[in-house]
Formats: structure tokens, sequence, C-alpha cells
């Protein structure tokens, strides 16, 4: 029987064209489309030399420090010794983006406001705080300051260690979200097969409903033919990010893995939804696209401050998203060290889908008909 049921549902689900469109297609085509639109983000991202004009009127250390400080081995700051008059002309001409004055005070010059601008203005705050609190040091415990003197400050040091997993990019939560977007539309596949076994629906309702089989008897097999059939749908979406440049880092299998779980989530969420007996093929349609679009979105797909935002004013809602739970495994994959928050996101997902599971099977049990 089951042989039987899984053979000919995989053929039927075969030709469903409709189906392997929203699971498939559809995530590859947005996939290629966000690679077009994030593909020179990267390189919009590459810090450039910041110009920077000095006048001295005075000896400063702050000069040195300017000189001296790089990124990658960039330096951050390109600077020019010029009069007042000079700097003043080549801040107009747009030359630099802004000059500094040294004399019994430094005093920052600038015609505008930007990254520039913001970025030599925290160099030079964070300089004179460390300066002030050196000086108070001095005049309290001489001995201790001497000590941090000697010791030195190590400009070179690198507070932000580059994640072994590959470059941060923020951009990656869409790609994220898309992959769950691909999951949850596995719903379609689950849908498909409970509106096959209401009678009112399809003529192969009304085969399952006056065959002498019980339902989950046929239900089970056309299930596990969705889950083949989306679990291949996901594995070709991943594989196809990557394909597109897309990193997910070094643990590929466990991205394969929570994107075949997240396809079995979207499909008993679909087989939930083509529960009800009062909405017709279309409409039950119209209320997963929505549904899945929602749960992308909320997770990130389309702005990416959304997830966060949600992470933070509703907790409880980000919980219950299985959108969200795939973004943040993967998201925990490619920036965390351990992988209590995967296993965590993973386990939420199974229980999210043996209560379905058991609403499923009740309602289904109790479904009865008049006639049909």
């Amino acid at each position: 029987m089951f042989y039987h049921v899984f053979k000919y549902r995989f053929k039927r689900l075969l030709r469903e064209k409709t189906l392997l469109f929203w699971a498939l297609l559809f995530p590859c085509i947005l996939a290629t489309l966000f690679n077009f639109a994030f593909s020179n983000f990267d390189e919009m991202m590459v810090f450039r030399t910041i110009r920077i004009g000095i006048v001295e009127n005075k000896e400063h250390e702050i000069k040195y420090l300017l000189e001296d400080l790089e990124v990658e081995e960039r330096e951050i700051f390109s600077v020019q010794y010029l009069s007042e008059e000079e700097a003043e002309e080549e801040l107009l001409a747009g030359s630099i983006s802004s000059y500094l004055v040294i004399d019994e005070k430094l005093k920052l010059v600038t015609d505008r406001s930007g990254y520039d601008q913001t970025i030599t203005k925290h160099v030079l705050d964070n300089f004179l705080q460390a300066s002030a609190t050196i000086n108070n040091l001095m005049q309290r415990d001489p001995q201790k300051a001497n000590e941090i003197l000697l010791e030195g400050i190590n400009l070179d040091k690198e507070f932000v260690e580059r994640d072994l997993q590959g470059d941060n990019n923020i951009m990656l939560v869409s790609f994220y979200s898309l992959i769950a977007l691909g999951a949850i539309y596995g719903g379609f596949f689950g849908m498909k097969t409970i509106n096959e076994t209401e009678g009112n629906l399809s003529a192969y309702g009304i085969k399952h409903v006056i065959v002498p089989f019980h339902k989950i008897k046929i239900i089970f097999p056309s299930i596990t033919v969705d889950v083949f059939v989306q679990s291949m749908a996901m594995i070709l979406l991943v594989s196809y990010m990557l394909l597109l440049g897309i990193d997910f880092g070094d643990y590929l299998f466990f991205v394969y893995l929570v994107a075949v779980f997240g396809g079995v989530v979207g499909i008993v969420i679909g087989a939930l939804i083509g529960l009800s007996s009062r909405l017709d093929a279309v409409k039950k349609d119209n209320i997963l696209s929505a549904v899945g679009f929602m749960m992308a979105f909320l997770s990130g797909m389309v702005i990416v401050n959304v997830k966060h935002w949600v992470q933070s004013g509703a907790p409880w809602l980000a919980q219950i998203n299985p959108a969200n739970l795939i973004t943040d495994s993967l998201y925990a994959l490619y920036y965390y060290e351990t992988m209590d928050r995967y296993y965590y996101n993973l386990i939420t997902m199974g229980l999210i889908t043996i209560v379905l599971l058991i609403v499923i099977s009740v309602f289904v049990r109790r479904r009865q008909y008049d006639s049909v």
C-alpha cells in the first residue's frame, strides 16, 4: 500500500509545474536578483583612505598618530601639511575632507558632514579622551602612569578578529531568509496532499473518501513524497546559491540539514492551512503565499534590520516563526563558535512540527462527509 501510493503520488507531483515553481524556481529567481542587487555591496563597503590637511602651528603628537593609523595594512588617513589658507582652498575644492589646526587647542575644520568627517572626529575624540586620562593619572599617580607609558599603546592591535567562517556580511541575512522562504513555500506540497484527501475539493479526494482505507495510510506516504521532493528542492536551492558565490562558511552539511528540516516544517504548515474545508484551493494558495512572505519578511528578507527589531521587541514572535528559526540557525553557524544556538533552533522547529502533525491527524480523523 505504501509503495503504491508513494509511486503514483511521486509521478503526479513531478507533473505539478506550479508547485515546483514555487518550491524551487521562484527562490532561485529571487536569489539571482539578490545576487545582482548585492554584487557591488562589498566593494562599496571597502574602506577608503581619508584625505585630511594639517595646519601645524605647534608640535603635537596627534600628527604622528594620524600618519601611523592603519586598517588591514591600509592607511586610514592621507595627511597633507598645509598653511591655513591652502587648507581652506583644498577644503573648498573637495581635495580634502577636513583639516586640523594644531595650536594651543586642536581644532577640526570641515564644511560638510559625512563618513570621512565622522571617522576623523571619532579618532580625535578618542585621542583627546586618552590624553586627558593619562594627564590626570600623571597628576595623581606618576609611577602608575609611567608604567602605562612604558608598556605603550599598541596601535596595531586588532580588536576585531576576522571570523574563520568568512567575511562578516549583513546581506547574508537576506539570503538566509530566502532559504527560509523556499522552505515555507514547500507548504504547497503539504497543502496539495491534504486537498487530495478532501472529497469536496478534488476527484482524488472523492476516491480517498470512498476507499476502505484509513486516511492516515494514504496521507503518510503522500507526505513522505512531499518531504523527499522538498528536500531535493532545498538542496538544489542551497547549491545554486553556492554557485552564485554566497559564502555559507565551512559547515555546509549543517546548512543543508537546517534547509531540509525547514522544508519539512513548511510542508506541515501548508498541510495545516489545507485543512480548512470552507476555502477553495486558490484561496488556500493565497493564504500560504502571504504567510510565507510575512514569515520571511519578519526574518529580514526585505529589510535586514527587521529581524533584529522583532527579536528585541517581540522575542516570542521570533521563537514561533519557523522562517526566523531557519535564518537564526544559519546565522549561528556563520557567526558563533558553538553549536548550542543552532541545535536549540532545530529542536524548536522539531517541536513545532510535532505539535502541528498532532493537530493535523486529529482533524483528519474527525473529517466526515454526508455525501460525495
